[in-house]
C-alpha cells in the first residue's frame, strides 16, 4: 500500500497540506494538481500488475473517457477555426487540466493507492480546513482581492462542499466526525455567501436537497423529520428574503433584480446582470445562425468588443460595460458560440461523465454517488451565469474534487445503505 514507506507517507502529507491550502491561493491548488499527477504516474509505474477492475476502476475510466473526449472536441473546434496554435479560448487549457487529472485518478485507483480509511479521514480533515480558510479569506478580502475571479473561486469552494457534506450525513461515521464534517461544509457555504458570488448560490440549494434526500433514503419519514425538512427550506427562504430587504443587500440579490429591470426597461446594459442579459441574446443569436461549428472564439471576442459600437453615441454608451468583457457569461452559449454543437458536446461531457460515474455507485457506495452528483449539479448550474472553465483555478478544482471522490470511494467499504436514486 502507498502508506507503507517513509517517502510515500511524506508525499501524502504534502498532498493533504496542499489540499488544505487550496482555497487560499491558486498556485497551491495548481501545485496539488501537478504534484498529484507525477505522484500518480510514479505509483502506477511501481504497482504493476494491477488487480482486476471493480466499480471504482470503471467509474474512474468513465471520468477519463469523458474528459478525453471533451478535450478532443475542443481541440477539433479550435483547429477548425485556426486557433489551435494561438488559442483564443481557455477550453484547451481547461481540457488539459481535466484530462491529466482524470488520467492521474485512473492510475491511482487502478494501483489501489490511498486505500485505507485513515487516509479517508485525513482527506476530510484537509477539506474541512480548506473550507475554514476559505471563509477567512472571503471575510478578510473584498471580491476583487480573492485569490482569483470571485465567481470561479466561490464555485471551486462549492465543489469541495459537495465532497465533504455527504460524509456529515453518513451514519457509518462517528457522531463527532459527522459534526466536524458538517461544520466544515457550513464554513464553505459561509465562504460562498461572504464572497457575494451569486453564480455560486446553487451550492446552497444542493446542500438543502442533499439533507432532505439523506433523510428520505434511510427510513419512512416521521412527522418530526418532515417538519425539519420544511423548516430548513423555510429558513433558507427567510435568510434570502431578509438579506434582500437589508439596505446593504449583502447577497446582492436586490441589485440583480434591479439591474435586470433596468436593462429591460431602458436598454442600459452597463451593469453586471445587464451585460449578461445582452450577452445571452448575442450568444443565442450567433448559435442560431451557425449551430454546428459556431463562429470561433476570435469572432466571439470581436463581436463582444464591438457590441453597440456602430450605434449613435448615446446608444453606444449603454453597452460600454459589455465591450469590456470577453465571454458571454453562460458556459453553454459560450461553447455553442465558439464551436457550435461540437464544443457544446465537449462541455456536456464534463457533466455527463460525473453523472455516469455516480450512477455506478448509487447502490453500493451512496456517499460517492451523492458527491459526484453534487459536483455535477454545481458544475452544470453555476455555469448558467458564468464561464468557470475560462479560469484555470476552477478547472483544477473540478479535477481535484472529482479525484477526491473516487479516492475516498476506494478507501471506504462497499455498503448496502439505501441510496438516493
Amino acid at each position: 500500500m502507498i502508506h507503507s514507506s517513509g517517502p510515500q507517507r511524506i508525499s501524502l502529507w504534502i498532498g493533504f497540506a496542499l489540499l488544505a491550502l487550496s482555497t487560499v491561493h491558486t498556485k497551491t491548488a495548481g501545485a496539488l494538481w501537478l504534484f498529484g499527477f507525477f505522484a500518480a504516474a510514479l505509483i502506477a509505474y511501481r504497482s504493476h500488475p494491477w488487480a482486476d477492475p471493480d466499480d471504482v476502476d470503471h467509474a474512474a475510466r468513465t471520468v477519463l473517457v469523458c474528459a478525453s473526449l471533451a478535450w478532443l472536441l475542443w481541440i477539433v473546434s479550435a483547429a477548425y477555426w485556426g486557433e489551435l496554435i494561438h488559442p483564443q479560448s481557455a477550453e484547451i487549457n481547461a481540457g488539459s487540466r481535466l484530462f491529466t487529472g482524470a488520467l492521474a485518478l485512473w492510475w491511482l485507483v487502478r494501483a489501489r493507492a490511498l486505500s485505507t480509511r485513515t487516509n479517508l479521514t485525513v482527506i476530510n480533515l484537509a477539506l474541512t480546513l480548506a473550507c475554514a480558510l476559505a471563509l477567512g479569506t472571503a471575510l478578510l478580502s473584498d471580491r476583487g482581492s480573492l485569490p482569483t475571479n470571485a465567481i470561479a473561486w466561490a464555485c471551486g469552494v462549492g465543489l469541495l462542499v459537495c465532497v465533504l457534506l455527504p460524509w456529515a450525513l453518513e451514519p457509518t461515521q462517528s457522531r463527532r466526525r459527522r459534526w466536524l464534517w458538517g461544520a466544515g461544509a457550513a464554513l464553505g457555504l459561509g465562504a460562498i455567501l461572504a464572497s457575494q458570488s451569486r453564480s455560486a448560490y446553487p451550492v446552497l440549494v444542493w446542500a438543502l436537497v442533499l439533507v432532505v434526500m439523506a433523510r428520505a433514503s434511510r427510513a419512512p419519514w416521521t412527522t418530526r423529520q418532515t417538519a425539519l425538512a420544511f423548516g430548513l427550506s423555510a429558513l433558507l427562504g427567510i435568510v434570502i428574503a431578509f438579506s434582500a430587504s437589508l439596505a446593504s443587500d449583502p447577497l446582492r440579490l436586490r441589485a440583480a433584480w434591479t439591474e435586470v429591470n433596468t436593462a429591460r426597461a431602458t436598454g442600459n446594459f452597463n451593469s453586471s446582470v445587464g451585460a449578461r442579459y445582452y450577452l445571452l441574446e448575442l450568444g443565442w443569436q450567433n448559435f442560431s445562425d451557425s449551430p454546428w461549428l459556431g463562429v470561433g472564439a476570435g469572432q466571439r471576442k470581436a463581436l463582444i468588443h464591438a457590441a453597440g459600437i456602430h450605434e449613435p453615441p448615446d446608444q453606444a454608451r449603454l453597452t460600454e460595460h459589455v465591450r469590456e468583457l470577453k465571454h458571454v457569461h453562460n458556459a453553454y452559449l459560450h461553447h455553442a458560440m465558439d464551436g457550435g454543437v461540437v464544443s457544446l458536446a465537449g462541455f456536456v461531457l464534463t457533466i455527463g461523465g460525473l453523472i455516469a460515474a455516480g450512477w455506478r455507485f448509487r447502490k453500493k457506495r451512496p456517499v460517492a454517488a451523492w458527491q459526484l452528483w453534487g459536483i455535477a449539479f454545481v458544475h452544470s448550474t453555476t455555469n448558467l451565469s458564468s464561464v468557470n472553465l475560462a479560469h484555470n483555478y476552477y478547472a483544477v478544482m473540478l479535477a481535484l474534487s472529482s479525484a477526491i471522490v473516487l479516492i475516498q470511494a476506494r478507501a471506504s467499504p462497499r455498503t448496502a445503505t439505501p441510496h438516493p436514486a
